[in-house]
């Protein structure tokens, strides 16, 4: 807990709550800004803020995992954050930079208290954040953002693989970096109105798909231009005849042959599959029919990410063990999460298939080794 006379007593706390997300869907593309699909966790997280008049902005972890003393920080410092700061720390400067109302005339008083364990495949940036800009809302009486976390879904499970090793970030940056050099060229192909600002970076007049890939409708890219993108190209060919992309994750790896096709194939189809799975209701995956449909969409997505080398042995071999059980077993669909190079899959079942899960658990178990574990999803 913060320590004694952490907040001012004579001015008032906003505090907010949220849970972790299971990133079922978008992966890359959620690199590039589409919202995908989650599922909240039983993990919950907890962000109190207060203004402060000394223009000093301060975060105690409320875990203690960063000390018991509060840091102090400049939310007005450098946009790109270097790479050794500290993840927490990280995911409040970046939530208050990206608020409505940034910059703010006060420090800010940031404590964060939460269980969502690091490294888990449980998303704990994007809640963070959220949760922080409806504090700020709140504190500067702005109207409340949107929250982008699904409801339950009563027949959704998640299981850790037991993969000893943390998620690797690097193959989602490359695969989204792909697909923006995949919209470059689609610009070109279309016609639009391209500038170049300086070497790397362009800007891409484009009202029809809104300056993003995430926009265009895969009937469009199949039809009219998958065949005219090639299947790869390096980083310094790229540049030198496209000039840069319109946006950016990091710094385009000269010597790097980039899957440009199948990457700008992925994120298109990984944004139209989330905008389907977000089309659900709460409790309208009941029929078989829809519940077929959903998990052909999650091996179908799953299966992609693995042609991309987004995903890692043990979570194929669970995805193929839950397609081998099938829905006989009222396990309909599999996905590993988040955006490569994790351990958790999504599975998608009928209610009440817990023995299922449990049995998919055990052959997993026996076929490679690693003790796999159930992640409570509050269902």
């Amino acid at each position: 807990m913060p320590e004694t006379g952490f907040f001012d007593t004579t001015r008032i706390v906003y505090t907010e709550r949220g849970n972790g997300w299971l990133d079922v869907l978008g992966g890359p593309a959620r690199l590039l800004g589409e919202p995908g699909f989650h599922l909240p966790t039983r993990h919950t997280l907890e962000i109190r803020i207060q203004f402060n008049d000394s223009g000093v902005s301060r975060l105690q972890d409320g875990t203690g995992m960063m000390g018991p003393d509060p840091i102090a920080f400049d939310p007005m410092g450098p946009a790109r954050l270097t790479p050794d700061e500290i993840p927490l720390l990280r995911a409040v400067r970046t939530g208050i930079r990206t608020h409505p109302c940034f910059p703010f005339a006060t420090g800010i008083d940031v404590v964060v208290t939460h269980d969502i364990p690091m490294f888990s495949g449980i998303l704990w940036k994007e809640p963070l954040m959220a949760a922080l800009h409806r504090a700020l809302d709140s504190a500067v009486q702005h109207p409340q953002t949107a929250s982008s976390a699904s409801p339950h879904r009563a027949c959704w499970f998640a299981i850790d693989t037991g993969y000893p090793a943390p998620p690797d970030s690097i193959h989602g940056e490359r695969v989204a970096t792909a697909a923006l050099m995949g919209y470059r060229m689609i610009a070109e192909l279309a016609g639009l109105p391209v500038r170049t600002v300086r070497r790397g970076v362009v800007v891409i007049d484009d009202p029809t798909w809104e300056g993003t890939p995430l926009n265009i409708p895969p009937s469009v890219w199949e039809g009219m231009f998958r065949h005219r993108v090639p299947e790869s190209m390096t980083g310094d060919m790229f540049l030198s005849l496209y000039g840069g992309l319109s946006g950016g994750i990091g710094a385009i790896e000269g010597d790097h042959p980039y899957a440009v096709r199948a990457a700008t194939q992925f994120v298109i189809g990984e944004a139209a599959r989330a905008r389907f799975l977000r089309a659900f209701p709460p409790g309208s995956h009941s029929d078989n029919d829809q519940l077929a449909a959903l998990g052909e969409l999650l091996y179908h997505s799953h299966a992609q990410a693995d042609i991309l080398g987004l995903s890692i042995d043990p979570a194929n071999a669970l995805v193929s063990l839950a397609m081998e059980m099938g829905p006989a077993a009222g396990i309909h669909g599999a996905r590993l999460t988040g955006a490569g190079g994790g351990g958790t899959v999504a599975i998608l079942a009928r209610p009440g298939s817990t023995a299922a899960i449990a049995e998919l658990c055990r052959l997993y178990e026996r076929e490679i080794g690693l003790t796999p574990e159930p992640i409570n999803l509050g269902q």
